[in-house]
């Protein structure tokens, strides 16, 4: 990391400390298809306000930001899990702390539900996954995806969706 980027790091944590906001621009594709290169983000600081699984997060690690979606809330550990939503893997777990600001907007627009964003980057995914995790049964293929809180199975053309939410305290 050169000094130049380590100033740049220093002022856009300095402004969500701050402001509570700050504007940065997308670099990569791990977030496609719902953030490309160029995109200009702006993020709100961390606040009392849970982060939620399905929430785009920024985060530091080794000196750089990287904006990535929550796929696993804090566990006992005070650890989360991320992943870019055009990744085939996800991050290696990142302590709670790490995590300074949610992506609040996209080129100006507010982002939608986390539970929207959720359902469409599953539906993405499974529409990514179309015979890659084909199993065959019954003289029949079916393909199958599942991706937590939903599971998407095509058998025959037909596309079905089964979905469990836990219950809000």
């Amino acid at each position: 990391m050169s000094d130049f980027d380590e100033v740049k790091l220093d002022l856009l944590l300095e402004q969500l400390l701050t402001s509570g906001r700050a504007e940065v621009r997308a670099n990569g594709s791990s977030m496609k298809p719902f953030i490309h290169q160029g995109d200009l983000l702006t993020l709100q600081r961390k606040n009392e306000e849970p982060y939620v699984e399905g929430e785009i997060v920024a985060f530091v690690k080794d000196s750089l930001i990287f904006i990535h979606r929550l796929i696993r809330a804090e566990d006992r550990s005070g650890l989360v899990l991320t992943k870019g939503d055009h990744l085939e893997i996800s991050d290696a777990m990142i302590r709670r702390d790490a995590l300074i600001a949610r992506v609040v907007q996209v080129n100006g627009k507010p982002m939608a539900d986390t539970r929207l964003q959720q359902f469409f980057f599953n539906l993405y995914r499974f529409s990514m996954s179309v015979g890659k995790n084909s199993i065959h049964g019954q003289n029949q293929l079916v393909t199958r995806i599942d991706l937590t809180p939903f599971r998407f199975t095509l058998t025959k053309g037909i596309l079905k969706l089964s979905c469990w939410m836990t219950r809000a305290r």
